[in-house]
């Protein structure tokens, strides 16, 4: 069966933008641990690392070193899905990671749109982990997306921020907001004033546990299978990709 098609053949690809306003509201944690819990879900998964100032996907998955100079000497002929295929990394089964750096690569990057359509071909899901420094590129990115997450800490400082950043940012399809590192000492009923006042669905909300946060930045064990996270992340997949609704066997 080719990759990015059902077993009907109906071809069924979201693309899937995670961002947020400066402050370390957690992009890289939800892009990861999301993109992980469609590949266990049997969803060939693409993740792509546009942070254009501290890309973290790398990392947090114990990747090897980046392979941009492929993508940058391919964008002025244009990508294509082989060009991915020969920059990503296979990090596990069914998903591949992508890491572009925008500033390394200056004006050789490529066009975010490019990417996202070459990546539709070979993939059912594309997540992109945009960081918080808009450029040109995450730009892009953002308006190629299905879905765009908006990922905010419940604290006066993240929530103002993130009111500001909705505010000026624009996108045609759907958005949400995902609430991390949700606790006691939360500023009560500020996210759900966000939800009003910009008209954005608040997805889903993960609490902050040390414990299980730590695991996941010693790479000791995935987000999504973490049993503080689990519910939250398969929350999210189920609202954006229509394949996981309702069902799946699930890890």
């Amino acid at each position: 069966m080719k990759l990015g098609s059902t077993a009907d053949g109906e071809r069924r690809t979201r693309v899937v933008a995670v961002g947020g306003a400066k402050g370390s509201p957690g992009c890289t944690f939800v892009a990861v641990g999301l993109a992980r819990c469609f590949a266990d879900h049997g969803l060939p998964t693409m993740l792509i690392d546009a942070d254009g100032e501290e890309g973290g996907v790398g990392t947090a998955l114990a990747l090897p070193g980046r392979r941009q100079a492929d993508l940058g000497r391919a964008a002025a002929l244009g990508v294509d899905p082989g060009v991915l295929r020969d920059a990503a990394i296979e990090a596990s089964p069914r998903l591949w990671v992508l890491e572009i750096g925008a500033g390394e690569l200056g004006d050789q990057a490529p066009d975010g749109r490019e990417v996202v359509t070459a990546a539709r071909l070979d993939h059912q899901v594309v997540v992109v982990d945009l960081g918080h420094a808009w450029s040109r590129l995450q730009r892009q990115f953002a308006a190629a997306a299905d879905w765009l997450l908006w990922v905010a800490v419940p604290d006066r400082q993240g929530l103002e921020r993130a009111d500001r950043a909705l505010g000026r940012l624009l996108h045609g399809g759907g958005r949400g907001l995902v609430v991390n590192r949700s606790a006691r000492w939360s500023l009560r009923g500020a996210d759900r004033a966000l939800v009003e006042r910009h008209a954005i669905p608040l997805v889903a909300r993960l609490p902050e546990h040390r414990a299980a946060a730590r695991r996941v930045s010693e790479r000791s064990a995935p987000a999504h299978r973490q049993r503080q996270f689990r519910g939250g992340f398969r929350l999210l997949a189920r609202t954006v990709h229509p394949d996981v609704e309702g069902g799946g066997k699930w890890p």
